[in-house]
């Protein structure tokens, strides 16, 4: 494990950087320090850190009274360069914060939404699926994905909890920007469903019956 944290500073401090905007969940720049103190140490993490070794890395930091993501990234570096933990156990602090992390309100909003996209499509009978990479379907959560969606439900279907539970494993286990990054390419390729071209025509209609009552300035 010691090897994994053999990073460049930038690397490091983009890792740290991401973790740190993941506990964001209300969107306002702050940490709500509770969800700090509830977070838990995985099972493959506790034999190098234990729960109560972990508490008290987060009590340390709920101590300094200053709990924006700035002030997380801050202490995360902190305790990398100036409290000098042991490679082993700083990667163990940082996989137990990314572990934990959770959608914040604005990208479940936005999953939510890509999901009712995605059922209003299919009950149109628009032949338009989600593009998602199968290494990441087949590898996230520990191969938690195909276990539930191919043998307990009818092959290649997602409920809505388990379309959240996929979008919060990428956030865990590759990041913010990842995440980020999934979300657009699922967007920048989303059709249109009937209602929404319904209105896109209706709009057009009404712009073009503007347009066409608007007397011409250069007239007359």
């Amino acid at each position: 494990m010691a090897a994994a944290v053999e990073l460049s500073n930038t690397d490091a401090t983009m890792r740290i950087r991401d973790i740190a905007r993941g506990y964001d969940v209300l969107c306002q720049d702050r940490v709500d320090v509770e969800d700090l103190m509830n977070v838990r140490v995985p099972s493959d993490v506790a034999p190098q850190l234990s729960q109560e070794q972990f508490n008290e890395v987060m009590d340390l930091f709920r101590s300094r009274g200053k709990h924006s993501v700035s002030h997380l990234e801050d202490f995360l570096l902190e305790l990398r360069n100036v409290h000098r933990f042991e490679a082993g156990e700083f990667e163990c602090v940082l996989l137990t914060l990314e572990r934990n992390v959770v959608l914040n309100i604005s990208e479940r909003a936005l999953v939510t939404g890509l999901y009712n996209n995605f059922m209003e499509l299919q009950n149109d009978n628009v032949d338009h699926r989600p593009n998602i990479d199968p290494k990441q379907f087949t590898g996230l959560g520990e191969g938690l994905f195909p276990a539930t969606v191919w043998h307990n439900q009818a092959q290649g279907t997602m409920f809505l909890a388990q379309w959240i539970e996929f979008h919060t494993k990428i956030k865990q286990e590759e990041g913010v920007a990842r995440l980020a990054q999934v979300l657009r390419d699922m967007l920048s390729t989303l059709p249109l469903t009937h209602s929404e071209g319904l209105q896109v025509e209706q709009l057009f209609c009404l712009v073009q019956a503007s347009v066409g009552a608007t007397p011409d300035p250069g007239a007359g």
